[in-house]
């Protein structure tokens, strides 16, 4: 562990609260730590996911990464965002059953990332990365503003549509897997009770 300056994890933070607001997600805070500043103990951003599929918290993920490459040309940070991230594609691919590469979903990576790297976006992670590093911490309205700057000056329709088209229904369950699930809940429903 190695101590991390005021100026990384701001615009870190900031990468993760510009990369949801291109998604449409809503955040509620985005703050870093007056204490310590160590490795993945010193930021957050706290953004509301309804994302069934987890594709959209993979993208949140890696904002942090992406903006510190922009920034600072390295992505020392965000060793936990990169651990959400994987976990993320995980659950994405087993639930849909997607094994190896997937055309659609690299697609959206890839456009995203494109998004994120528009001038508007830069210039909104710099003046958020600003606000923390002065303030310490931004609220959901201090945030509204530069949501609706990116909002108006990038097209992000395309994605909302695609995103839609892309939530599909997970397989549905042979009997054999329902009572195991259900063995499974009860089994951890006991250990809780036995656990007071």
């Amino acid at each position: 562990m190695f101590p991390f300056n005021r100026s990384r994890i701001a615009v870190h933070e900031a990468g993760h609260a510009v990369m949801a607001m291109i998604l449409g997600l809503d955040i509620l805070e985005c703050d870093i730590s007056r204490s310590k500043y160590r490795r993945g103990q010193s930021g957050r951003c706290v953004v509301i996911d309804p994302d069934p599929i987890g594709l959209k918290r993979f993208l949140v993920s890696m904002g942090g990464v992406l903006s510190e490459h922009i920034f600072f040309g390295d992505d020392r940070g965000g060793g936990r965002d990169r651990y959400d991230a994987e976990l993320s594609l995980f659950l994405y691919s087993s639930r849909y059953r997607r094994v190896g590469f997937d055309p659609r979903a690299e697609g959206i990576i890839r456009a995203i990332s494109e998004h994120f790297r528009e001038p508007i976006c830069r210039q909104v992670v710099t003046e958020i990365a600003a606000m923390l590093e002065r303030e310490g911490s931004i609220n959901r309205s201090g945030l509204a503003p530069f949501e609706k700057r990116i909002r108006n000056s990038l097209d992000t329709s395309w994605l909302e549509r695609e995103m839609e088209s892309f939530i599909e229904t997970p397989p549905e369950k042979n009997f054999r897997d329902t009572i195991r699930d259900w063995l499974f809940r009860l089994k951890t429903a006991l250990e809780r009770i036995r656990g007071f």
